[in-house]
């Protein structure tokens, strides 16, 4: 796991590079299992098979019930039309998962050349995402270029055919892969 101040390094240097949108982070890192949203919840509340009451309240819910135990990239997006009768956000955003890292289903450490690339893609327009990526990937030592490519490559295929061939790709609002050739 990363220290509290690893963590803390990262989720600057998101803010740093890619800004706030309404005094937020655009980009954040956290652990999946320590997060939580804040829903409509309407139904009727049970102990058991004893009934206790009606219930119309807003909760607060673990927000990644199905992947625990790893660290997610969220962006912060405006709360889609189908969910606004049932979560709760700040001023219309909330942050959605933009990616788990994990590898085939299982745990990864997050590493600043991957966090920089996914956000990277996500956020610049295609030529600016490419140029800063290539930048990036010219600094980075040759083992760990090698790493980010082969979670890249597991996790999202259509990014990484798209860097290793150097064709442009990026991620539109709906979180699909675009390749430009």
């Amino acid at each position: 796991m990363l220290s509290t101040n690893e963590l803390s390094n990262y989720n600057d240097s998101l803010l740093l590079k890619y800004g706030r949108i309404f005094d937020r982070p655009k980009y954040r890192i956290t652990w999946s299992t320590e997060a939580f949203e804040q829903r409509y919840v309407e139904g009727k509340e049970y102990i058991g098979n004893i009934y206790l009451r009606d219930v119309k309240a807003i909760k607060e819910m673990p927000k990644y019930p199905r992947d625990k135990d790893r660290y997610v990239l969220e962006i912060l997006v405006e709360i889609p039309a189908a969910l606004k009768d049932e979560l709760v956000g700040d001023r219309g955003l909330t942050y959605e998962p933009l990616y788990f890292f994990k590898k085939k289903e299982q745990y990864i450490q997050p590493n600043w050349l991957l966090i920089d690339c996914i956000a990277c893609f996500s956020h610049f327009p295609i030529v600016e995402a490419v140029d800063s990526l290539v930048s990036q990937f010219i600094k980075a030592d040759r083992k760990e270029y090698e790493e980010c490519l082969d979670i890249i490559n597991d996790e999202l295929p259509d990014m990484a055919i798209a860097l290793r061939r150097g064709h442009a790709a990026f991620i539109d609002s709906t979180k699909k892969f675009h390749l430009i050739n």
